[in-house]
């Protein structure tokens, strides 16, 4: 049993249903059609040199060809590398550096054609776009058409039957992305023990706002749902009031979001009202939510959301419950999760002391690719150091808090304060750099930068600098230029 089995049981039972939903041009995609597209890009990506066990990255945004991409590569026994489609050149060539991987499954429009010959030049064997017309001539560049349904497919094969492995990337604050190394078994177990927590069926209608290149996203917007037949909606727009729009139309009943989102929703919702009935429960994450944000929540739209907790190494594995809810904790353990928290020198403490939180679980990473000591480092005996600060209650609630990590959070994304500090640092008319954080009201978390300069430098020119070498969410919100003599 792998990942491709819980759509195929999705097809067999409810194959004229909506799998996939996109929001934006109000297409969509039935599970029947799902399956068809998944088969067709398979062969593709065979008769391209795709086999099993080779590693394809994916680099492009929510999407029908994202999600087929990504479980095309299983059927055929492949390994999905996600990569995240905000970062910049620099940042997807050390992604393909640190998992070594050279074949890419890309976007080509006017923003990002250079970028991909670039990668080609630097790092891809191959790269995989979509688009009805070939506009460059190279055996390197392999072109799928957008419109799969139209295209006859005369060669469908079975289904890879072996678990395999996909690749994610986190950090951990050394100034570079590390490739992590889930295996199927591992995401299949989270997602079961998801759709038990929450109580999901076929009746689910769940947006996709977040990257699905990020853990919490592949499992619970995506795996879950399609493992009991719901729908996806898939919502690109960051305009609040689309969003609040898209959920009245789609009648969409459970959402994944970090709090930030929910601030600038409810900011939408003070101003313009929203037939918003349908949506019941959601889950809240990527960091702190407060109970003040819960409790408006709730009061405007009548849904209510459970604060979960979980890494790209461990998948999520702690979460509030329905009839068991305290909003201001993460929760309590999942299924088949398991925490305690230590202090410096290894020995667990009680309940309500602050300490490491140490992690044991059956949807844990195989490991750190290519990093045999930072595993020996921080996996012991089954355990996982998450490098975050907690405590539990009496009760065995969960409490966050704060980072031991040289990392931030900016509206949910993690940003390595080493990488966007050397980044900075290599700008060749800065003389020193200090990165720090601060508190901000929309971000929960913002980036400041001082620097010394003997040059003439402005705020205008360090951003720019910024935007070709890290993703935008990375760049500091705060510039303070020191000119020194």
């Amino acid at each position: 049993m792998n990942i491709t089995s819980f759509l195929k049981s999705s097809v067999k039972k409810h194959p004229q249903k909506k799998a996939i939903i996109d929001a934006d041009d109000d297409s969509f995609l039935t599970y029947k059609e799902l399956y068809h597209a998944i088969q067709t890009y398979s062969s593709i990506f065979l008769k391209n040199g795709i086999y099993e066990n080779k590693k394809v990255a994916i680099c492009i945004k929510n999407s029908f060809e994202q999600i087929i991409s990504f479980f095309s590569l299983l059927y055929i026994g492949a390994i999905p590398v996600l990569i995240d489609n905000r970062f910049c050149e620099r940042e997807i060539i050390q992604c393909l550096q640190n998992s070594q991987t050279d074949v890419l499954i890309g976007e080509i429009n006017k923003k990002n054609t250079t970028l991909l010959f670039n990668l080609l030049k630097k790092k891809c064997h191959k790269i995989f776009v979509f688009s009805d017309e070939k506009k460059n001539k190279t055996n390197k560049i392999v072109y799928i058409p957008k419109n799969i349904l139209t295209v006859q497919n005369n060669s469908l094969i079975n289904p890879n039957p072996n678990t395999g492995y996909i690749i994610l990337f986190t950090y951990r604050g050394y100034g570079y992305p590390l490739p992590v190394l889930l295996s199927e078994r591992a995401i299949m177990k989270n997602v079961l023990s998801n759709n038990f927590l929450t109580e999901i069926n076929s009746s689910l209608c769940i947006s996709l706002f977040l990257p699905s290149s990020h853990v919490f996203a592949l499992t619970c917007n995506i795996l879950s749902p399609i493992s009991v037949a719901g729908t996806i909606v898939i919502i690109r727009s960051f305009q609040p009031r689309q969003i609040l729009s898209f959920i009245e139309k789609y009648r969409i009943n459970f959402i994944i979001v970090v709090p930030t989102l929910i601030k600038v929703l409810l900011y939408s919702l003070r101003k313009k009202s929203y037939d918003l009935s349908s949506l019941l429960r959601g889950i809240v994450g990527g960091d702190k939510f407060s109970n003040e944000l819960f409790c408006e929540w709730k009061d405007l739209t009548g849904c209510v959301l459970l604060q979960g907790y979980g890494l790209t190494e461990t998948c999520p594995v702690i979460c509030n419950q329905w009839r068991n809810n305290k909003p201001d904790s993460i929760g309590k353990m999942m299924v088949g999760a398991f925490a305690k928290i230590m202090d410096e020198k290894g020995n667990e403490l009680k309940d309500n002391k602050k300490g490491k939180l140490w992690i044991k679980t059956r949807s844990m990473m195989t490991g750190y690719l290519n990093q045999e000591k930072l595993n020996k480092k921080l996996l012991n005996d089954g355990w996982f150091d998450t490098g975050d600060i907690a405590w539990k209650d009496k009760h065995d609630f969960f409490y966050f808090d704060k980072k031991s990590k040289n990392i931030a959070k900016v509206g949910g994304s993690t940003v390595d304060i080493l990488e966007v500090k050397k980044v900075i640092n290599n700008h060749p008319d800065i003389d020193e750099v200090k990165i720090f954080t601060d508190s901000d009201k929309l971000w929960q978390e913002k980036l400041v930068c001082n620097i010394k300069t003997k040059k003439k430098l402005t705020k205008i020119d360090i951003i720019e600098y910024c935007k070709d070498y890290l993703a935008s969410y990375k760049i500091p919100k705060d510039i303070i230029i020191e000119k020194i003599k």
